[in-house]
């Protein structure tokens, strides 16, 4: 592959990547987490095709040294434009999981403070069924 196919294909990962991210920090930010598992499979398959492009890339730095300044210019800024899609993507997920902790906490509370009577039980010593739902991607 000549250098400038193979700087393509590299670029057009991280775009591709990065669109991926960012639709994911959008979909984190209003908690819609059953979107998640699609768009993760998506961007684990990306990265993994961007690594192994950058790792070829690396390995042979003549590649980039017979390019155009100008292309190499635009990988560059690709390049801190997919870090910083990074950056904003990490700050979503972690937000997102402090929000899940809170969420677990506050129900681990809840039901603790329910433990006045025998488990499973009411106060009347009659069954009950507690209704409790658990997300697996949590």
């Amino acid at each position: 592959m000549k250098p400038l196919e193979q700087v393509t294909v590299v670029m057009t990962l991280m775009r591709q990547l990065q669109d991926v991210i960012e639709n994911e920090t959008e979909i984190l930010q209003m908690m819609k987490l059953d979107r998640l598992e699609t768009l993760q499979e998506e961007k684990a398959a990306l990265g993994e095709a961007y690594e192994i492009e950058m790792y070829n890339l690396r390995r042979n730095p003549e590649i980039l040294g017979s390019l155009d300044i100008g292309i190499r210019r635009d990988l560059e800024h690709a390049v801190l434009d997919l870090r910083e899609a990074s950056r904003r993507n990490t700050h979503a997920v972690d937000a997102a999981r402090t929000v899940v902790d809170r969420i677990v906490q506050r129900l681990g509370r809840s039901i603790g403070r329910r433990t006045m009577a025998p488990a499973g039980y009411d106060s009347s010593g009659q069954s009950q069924v507690i209704p409790v739902a658990f997300n697996q991607s949590i």
